[in-house]
């Protein structure tokens, strides 16, 4: 028998669940051109989950907040992947990479280089954004800290694929940015363009850490038995129990929640928006993850 569906204590209202799911649908429909240019090398398998987790997670979003944050979020997946899984050296990685940084710093890409080309028309909105002027140089250090961080992730893969011996846990967690989450949550604010993420910013990027070591960790619980054919650290191939991981999970969400409560009582969207994207991710782990 297949798995038992779970009644909730409280059912959805179906009304509004139809309404926010009718949002994603017609999100997804809206990329379809842009994916269609970048198909070779963005899946298009991201898209379904991704705009549930956006019409779920942020309700209030404007049809063109909400393109240009997926857009993002599905670069970052699709990038992701080229380092991950057709990379075969090192020097193929560091190229990418270096590349990605020099765009995201200003640079004219290869009109030939199509992630590149993509990311160049995607900052190029994002500096239209309110909060530019505040979160533009936040944006980029943190761009350069994630694709470094995943050169180093990559190294860090081989390195236990042929000696058997991979980074520390601490050294894993500490390196939670090459997983793209705070990235891509900074650029939700900037697409969003409220001021109060401004008015709170190192607050929600503290909280955006801790959210995404907890976000990152419950990937990896969750996807660590599809990806043990694959070179792709995860703290279970790193030798860490679940749970000892279960543990990072707990204290890394009590943090965040900690640091949100505040704003979220007060009803700040920025703040609301990486609360509950953090909990649908939570929830969505539990059937599948988002990497087809």
């Amino acid at each position: 028998m297949g798995e038992q569906p779970v009644m909730p204590p409280e059912l959805p209202d179906a009304r509004v669940a139809g309404q926010i799911s009718g949002r994603a649908f017609q999100a997804h429909r809206r990329l379809g051109p842009w994916l269609a240019q970048h198909a070779s090398w963005i899946n298009d398998g991201y898209v379904a989950p991704v705009t549930s987790a956006y019409a779920y997670a942020a309700p209030w979003l404007t049809s063109d907040e909400m393109d240009l944050a997926l857009r993002f979020e599905l670069w970052v997946f699709g990038t992701d992947e080229l380092v991950d899984s057709r990379a075969q050296t090192r020097s193929e990685v560091d190229t990418l990479v270096s590349r990605w940084v020099t765009v995201a710093h200003g640079a004219e890409p290869e009109p030939t280089d199509l992630p590149s080309v993509a990311l160049a028309d995607i900052l190029a909105r994002l500096r239209t954004s309110p909060l530019w002027t505040v979160f533009g140089e936040r944006w980029r250090d943190l761009f350069e800290n994630t694709y470094q961080g995943m050169v180093q992730e990559w190294a860090g893969a081989e390195r236990l694929a042929t000696t058997g011996h991979g980074p520390k846990m601490a050294e894993y967690v500490a390196n939670s940015d090459s997983c793209g989450f705070r990235l891509i949550r900074v650029t939700d604010w900037l697409a969003g363009g409220d001021h109060a993420a401004v008015d709170h910013a190192n607050r929600l990027l503290t909280a955006a850490w801790h959210a995404e070591i907890a976000s990152r960790l419950t990937n990896d619980l969750a996807s660590h038995q599809r990806e043990a054919d694959q070179t792709d650290l995860n703290a279970v191939k790193l030798g860490a129990t679940a749970a000892q991981i279960g543990k990072y999970i707990e204290d890394a969400t009590a943090r965040c929640d900690d640091l949100l409560g505040p704003l979220v009582t007060a009803q700040v969207r920025p703040a609301l928006w990486l609360q509950r994207i953090l909990r649908f991710g939570n929830g969505f782990y539990q059937h599948a993850d988002f990497r087809p």
